[in-house]
């Protein structure tokens, strides 16, 4: 039997609008707390870094719980992102297999997914730092870093959905990519000026959460190179991923 023809672009929209919200559901079908574990799983992450940090390491940064707030939102975000497009394909092989559905709309679905829940919890976030009096005036500029931060780990996701069909240990070597990764960025650490500063610059996504806490917290503007190289570094990422992922989707429903 001839394979089913494409689906029109209208359609596609809808099947990626279906299958994001799908996703975004059956992520917290079994748990008690349903939707509420998108906000608690970063607070439960905050109260341990913030122990560890202030209690037994002494950190006394100034306002170091919604820095590190801030930190693990984003950062959780780039984690589930990268993880759903590492297991999308997996997941939705025999659907690929049924029907001519493009496997890029699948690992999209999942980048959306993990998008509905980044919107969940910078909503709160912001409402918190409101109410709090922590906001910067500067705050809605943020939204540029989180579109940089979103276009990322998208790239991030497609490339690492790429790989995990051609190599089986992908999974295992993400993990410990994401540990390192996860050092490298200042996530539960201040790092704000100095050598180490320079050298956490070279990270896109530290750049990104650099961008997000001047605007969010600091008050801060930075030079137009710095963001301008961050837009560039983080587009540059999502194009590479996205493009790779295109030319070689063609033959990953037999590869699965």
């Amino acid at each position: 039997m001839p394979p089913s023809p494409s689906p029109p672009r209208l359609l596609r929209w809808e099947v990626l609008r279906e299958l994001a919200v799908s996703d975004f559901r059956l992520k917290y079908y079994d748990s008690v707390l349903g939707y509420a574990w998108s906000m608690l799983s970063p607070l439960l992450m905050l109260a341990v870094f913030y122990f560890v940090f202030r209690f037994v390491l002494g950190v006394t940064t100034p306002g170091y719980l919604v820095y590190l707030l801030v930190g693990l939102v984003c950062w959780t975000f780039f984690q589930d992102c990268s993880y759903s497009g590492l297991t999308a394909l997996g997941g939705k092989a025999g659907v690929l297999k049924a029907i001519h559905l493009p496997a890029g709309l699948v690992v999209a679905a999942g980048v959306l997914s993990t998008l509905i829940t980044l919107a969940i919890n910078v909503s709160v976030l912001v409402l918190a730092l409101g109410l709090g009096g922590r906001l910067s005036p500067l705050a809605p500029l943020a939204l540029l870093p989180l579109l940089c931060l979103a276009l990322f780990a998208a790239g991030v996701s497609f490339l690492v959905a790429l790989a995990g069909v051609r190599f089986h240990d992908t999974s295992l070597i993400w993990s410990v990519l994401l540990q390192a990764c996860f050092w490298l960025t200042p996530v539960v650490y201040v790092a704000n000026t100095g050598p180490i500063a320079e050298l956490l610059y070279l990270n896109p996504l530290a750049r990104c959460l650099y961008l997000i806490r001047w605007f969010l917290l600091y008050d801060y503007l930075p030079t137009l190179r710095f963001v301008v190289l961050t837009v560039l570094a983080c587009g540059a990422t999502f194009v590479a991923g996205v493009g790779l992922f295109l030319r070689r989707q063609s033959g990953i429903p037999e590869a699965l």
